[in-house]
């Protein structure tokens, strides 16, 4: 059965109270600006702050657990899993502050956490971002979307410094803050491909406290981001000399080989030459899951098994239990999902979580299963998309991309 746990680590001793949190969410999104004056120096067509002193106290950190997150070209898109696992049902309020926000970078991102967090409470929930117009990075039509389509409140920080360059996505929940803070801008690269790291993390008590101050402190140094400001600023990027390298440029997969040049994943595993329990991540091209009406049975090839640590071989033509390997997505966790041998069709398969049962739609995806811990994460993307490619590119460089079977489907291992 299903079992619900918080996303994230565990929080520290004491509980945030949802409803207070979303009180002062609600009060920070709908905020006026602080009186403004223009000051000597200031940057064309931006107003600046009157200095102001930063009267929080810095916490001891004392107990407080956390998790990194580490991404590369081998490890790909796991800043947004790490987004996604934050993203729960009972999410109460969602706060961003990043140098750089870009509309593929949101179109990454966005999507997946209302699909996680549900599209009423999605709708319903306040949300805020603080980011820059710093370099012209930060795309306007980003910026519209988020508080057109997903109901942001937008606001630019106004600085004394040089630049504006948190990188902070913080969730509120019944159990509390959880919080990831890195280098990741809201940018597509960011999200799937450029080298980050991340600290993920639940905030309580003195933290907590600490955090909300500086919450307020970096709204109290921010404005609103009107029509007016937009479509000023739209018109001095076109001026501005950005940096050579864009911050979403165009992704360049590792070329895979043909199907028909690959080779098969039964056989490389029988022969002895790949041994799938030394690699942390497995992906299987879904296909159009068409062998149950639930579309939730991934026919995996045989020896698939051995990356969850099994070592079944008895592949005759009648079915057998192969194991229940205990998968996790989003905070739900699964132990009761059947891995079986199928001898009519001479394929494993693997019972999914269906999307009624808090699980994904898989046709036409890649499916991506990451050991940690004994169990198994499940990350689902479009066939197509920027992060299954990564995934793909992953495995073609370690030389590990195979047929499933005779068909043309595809899995690799990274």
């Amino acid at each position: 059965m299903a079992r619900r746990r918080p996303a994230g680590l565990p929080t520290s001793s004491g509980e945030v109270h949802g409803g207070r949190v979303q009180e002062r969410l609600r009060e920070v999104a709908l905020r006026k600006p602080h009186s403004l004056t223009l000051s000597h120096g200031a940057r064309p067509g931006l107003p600046q702050l009157t200095p102001r002193p930063f009267l929080t106290r810095r916490p001891r950190l004392r107990d407080v657990s956390a998790t990194t997150v580490l991404q590369n070209d081998l490890r790909p898109a796991e800043i947004l899993a790490a987004l996604e696992d934050l993203a729960v049902p009972d999410t109460a309020g969602l706060r961003l502050a990043v140098a750089y926000v870009t509309k593929t970078g949101c179109d990454e991102l966005i999507p997946r956490l209302e699909d996680r967090i549900g599209t009423s409470t999605w709708s319903a929930i306040p949300k805020a971002v603080v980011t820059s117009f710093d370099f012209g990075l930060t795309e306007p039509e980003a910026l519209r979307q988020l508080r057109d389509d997903h109901g942001f409140s937008i606001r630019q920080a106004v600085i004394r410094g040089p630049s504006f360059h948190p990188k902070l996505y913080a969730f509120t929940t019944a159990s509390g803050l959880q919080v990831m803070a890195g280098s990741a801008n809201l940018t597509r690269a960011a999200m799937t491909e450029n080298s980050e790291m991340a600290v993920v993390t639940s905030l309580a008590d003195e933290t907590l406290t600490a955090f909300e101050q500086q919450w307020d402190e970096l709204i109290n140094a921010s404005v609103p981001i009107t029509d007016a400001a937009l479509a000023e600023y739209a018109q001095q990027r076109k001026t501005i000399k950005r940096p050579v390298f864009p911050p979403d440029p165009n992704p360049k997969p590792r070329p895979i080989p043909s199907a028909g040049d690959l080779p098969l994943f039964p056989d490389e595993v029988a022969s002895g030459r790949l041994d799938p329990t030394q690699f942390s991540s497995f992906w299987v091209e879904a296909g159009s899951m068409s062998s149950s009406a639930s579309h939730a049975q991934l026919e995996m090839p045989r020896f698939a098994n051995r990356f969850f640590g099994y070592s079944f071989s008895q592949y005759d033509s009648d079915h057998h239990l192969i194991g229940e390997p205990v998968l996790t997505a989003a905070g739900q966790v699964w132990d009761d999902r059947r891995l079986t041998w199928h001898g009519h069709n001479a394929m494993e398969r693997l019972n999914l979580p269906t999307a009624h049962q808090g699980g994904f739609s898989y046709p036409e995806t890649a499916i991506l299963l990451t050991r940690s811990a004994g169990q198994f994460r499940l990350r689902v993307a479009a066939w197509d998309s920027d992060v299954a490619k990564a995934w793909r590119s992953a495995s073609a460089q370690l030389g590990k991309v195979f047929r499933v079977g005779r068909t043309s489907r595809l899995c690799g291992l990274f």
